[in-house]
């Protein structure tokens, strides 16, 4: 149910586009898009495997929740950055 969700989410899609767009090179061959499909796959299952084992644990739930707002925060603020960099150098 998790696998479909994430994958009908149109903001993830939206956010690996903007990331690829300001990363990987205009004329990237065809041969390298396999391996970059690959490479997120890997980071995605990775993540969610990692923050399914820590959230497992009471103690973890709880200092995270403790600390949401300024977690939040420093994600916005990096999304922002990420955001104005690609305004200014596009």
């Amino acid at each position: 149910m998790g696998c479909l969700a994430q994958l009908s989410n149109p903001k993830m899609l939206l956010v690996y586009a903007a990331v690829f767009a300001a990363l990987l090179p205009a004329a990237l061959p065809l041969s390298a898009y396999w391996p970059v499909v690959l490479v997120v796959w890997l980071v995605e299952a990775g993540w969610y495997a990692l923050a399914a084992c820590a959230f497992s644990s009471a103690r973890v739930r709880h200092r995270y929740l403790r600390q949401q707002a300024i977690i939040d925060r420093l994600a916005a603020l990096t999304l922002l950055c990420l955001g104005l960099w690609l305004a200014f150098t596009a």
